[in-house]
């Protein structure tokens, strides 16, 4: 429920009863737990496969560790991305 401006009815009501600007769309707009935790999975697998991939196209030794930290959900160095050799 959005409301255009306070109304003397709206104004009115406690601030419990009045919707969160978070509750206003929570079906277009949340994730549930099990599907973030679905997508993450599915994230965690993309940098082991990239992980695969710069490794045969001779990435760096950084760009490689920092592939393998994210896939197993651990933090990942943060500095500038070392170009892959050709």
């Amino acid at each position: 429920m959005k409301l255009a401006r306070e109304t003397p009815a709206a104004s009115i009501l406690a601030p419990a009863d009045r919707p969160r600007p978070d509750e206003e769309k929570a079906g277009e707009t949340t994730m549930t737990n099990k599907d973030a935790r679905a997508e993450l999975n599915r994230l965690r697998n993309l940098c082991a496969e990239l992980y695969q991939v710069a490794g045969t196209l001779g990435a760096d030794a950084r760009v490689l560790d920092n592939l393998w930290a994210a896939a197993d959900g651990k933090p990942t160095h943060a500095g500038p991305q070392a170009q892959a050799r050709p």
